[in-house]
Parts: C-alpha cells; sequence; structure tokens
C-alpha cells in the first residue's frame, strides 16, 4: 500500500507559469504557497511529532484556503479553457484531494524535488547505462543500484557498506560474467587455445598415420 502525495512544486510551477488570467488571485495563490514551503523548512528542523504538528495547525488552514479561492474563481466562470491560469486552476483542482496526504505522515514531503534530484544523475548519464549488461534482467540491476546509492545519500551512509548482497546480477551467465572479468577472460582463451592445439595435433598425428610417415 502506498500513499500519494502530490508535488506541490509542480502546482506552482503551473501559476508561475499562468501569467495571464487573474493576475490579484495568482499573485495571492503563490504567495500562499511560499508560505507552506517556509513552514516546511521550518518544520523539518524539528522531530516528527513536531513536525505533524506544524502541518495540521498552520499549513493544512493555508491549503484549505487556497482550494476555497480555486474552486470558487472555476465556479465563477468567464475563464478561457486554453488560458494557461485556467489549467493552473484545473490542475490544482484535480490534485486537491490528495494535496493534503503528507499531513499525517511525517515522512512525506511537500515536494518530490528529493526524488528528482535523484534521478538526475541516471538522465544525464543515460547514455552511459546503455550498457550495464546484455542480460533481460540488466535493467533491473541497475535501477536497483541506483536506488540503493540514492538512497545512502539521502540517509548520509556509504553505499560500499550495504550494497554487497543487493549488487548480484540476477541470471548472470557464465560467459556474461567472463565478460565483467578480465581473468576469467583469460583463463577461458587459453582453455579454448589448448582445445584447438590438442585437435591440430591428434589431426596431425591421424594424417601422419595415413600417409605413412610414422615408424
Amino acid at each position: 500500500m502506498y500513499i500519494w502525495c502530490p508535488c506541490t512544486a509542480h502546482v506552482r510551477r503551473k501559476f508561475v507559469e499562468a501569467e495571464g488570467g487573474d493576475p490579484d488571485l495568482r499573485r495571492r495563490i503563490l504567495r500562499r504557497i511560499r508560505h507552506l514551503f517556509m513552514l516546511e523548512r521550518v518544520a523539518w528542523s524539528r522531530n516528527a511529532e513536531e513536525r505533524l504538528r506544524i502541518r495540521r495547525e498552520l499549513e493544512k488552514p493555508i491549503l484549505d484556503r487556497i482550494t476555497a479561492m480555486v474552486k470558487e474563481r472555476l465556479l465563477s466562470g468567464g475563464l478561457l479553457p486554453e488560458s494557461n491560469f485556467a489549467k493552473a486552476l484545473n490542475y490544482y483542482m484535480g490534485l486537491a484531494p490528495n494535496l493534503t496526504n503528507y499531513i499525517n505522515h511525517s515522512d512525506a514531503r511537500l515536494d518530490n524535488n528529493v526524488a528528482e534530484r535523484g534521478l538526475r544523475p541516471l538522465t544525464i548519464g543515460r547514455k552511459n547505462w546503455l550498457f550495464v549488461g546484455s542480460s533481460e534482467d540488466s535493467g533491473r540491476s541497475a535501477a536497483t543500484i541506483l536506488s540503493l546509492v540514492q538512497t545512502c545519500r539521502n540517509l548520509g551512509i556509504k553505499p560500499t557498506g550495504v550494497s554487497g548482497g543487493c549488487a548480484a546480477p540476477h541470471n548472470v551467465t557464465s560467459r556474461q560474467a567472463d565478460r565483467s572479468n578480465p581473468a576469467r577472460q583469460l583463463a577461458r582463451r587459453k582453455a579454448k587455445l589448448t582445445s584447438i592445439n590438442q585437435d591440430y595435433i591428434q589431426d596431425g598425428l591421424q594424417l601422419s598415420v595415413t600417409l605413412g610417415w610414422t615408424d
């Protein structure tokens, strides 16, 4: 089971981009969203119990007020359906039932900026991850390792201390293992050359017996 906590930073962005429409209402909504982020900064400097208290007593009334303002403006009509401001209002109302979910969960956040920052290295280095492996489970292995590393960074611990079994490849064949291990590659090639040489020797002896080159 999971609890969906929509990102208020995305809501804010919609209103920032909605320069037309109702300038006064847009300004009041953005000001209240700014107050939410200011309160969250304080809340995260406190313990979990105090964080929940700040959210319930101070942040929830702000969200309720924004919801009432948006709903009232939509009901009053007179908006161009395709305008950025109308889209911002409708976007907010689509998320409104879930925007307060974070209030009752101390580990939840007002926005998902932390998660997006964690994904940024993957996006920036996308071409570098094309060859993480050739098996069908390569994507799962990469996702496991990246999730582990970003979680460790967020918690302030070293990934190398906990990556033991998590980074083990899934269903890796001996050939795929050889590709990632130079020593095993060399041993495999030597064995192959030895086998080829033995075949040549046997073929040569057989040929010499056939032609009468042996005593």
